[in-house]
């Protein structure tokens, strides 16, 4: 169940029902259209931009609407935690990073003796 809710509410606050409320105005569209035209015709009034219908108008709108006051809303939320004057980055490095080498030693003196006497499982 509460993946259910998850998925709806991510479906809400990504559009989702626009674009469904979109789908069914470009259908109304082509029905309203094709009544006095050719289907081509309707289809091509219905996509072209110059005749939206009302149901259209109010979705661009509501979108629109959404997205330009949730993008101010976060300007000013960022504004309050970050000051953009000190929010600068520092500048490169004047010469390409480099790894520290690793140590030269030898295999011979990293190498010791197993123990004597050699232990022996006993299970």
């Amino acid at each position: 169940m509460a993946s259910v809710m998850i998925g709806l509410a991510l479906f809400l606050t990504t559009g989702g029902h626009l674009a469904i409320l979109q789908g069914v105005a470009w259908t109304n569209m082509v029905r309203d259209f094709a009544k006095t035209e050719s289907i081509g015709t309707a289809l091509e009034k219905t996509f072209d931009g110059q005749h939206p219908c009302q149901l259209c108008k109010t979705i661009t709108e509501t979108g629109a609407g959404k997205k330009d006051d949730g993008m101010a809303s976060a300007k000013i939320k960022l504004g309050e935690f970050v000051d953009q004057a000190h929010c600068k980055l520092p500048a490169p490095a004047d010469k390409p990073f480099q790894y520290p080498r690793a140590a030269l030693i030898k295999p011979a003196e990293i190498s010791f003796a197993p123990p004597v006497p050699v232990p022996i499982f006993v299970g």
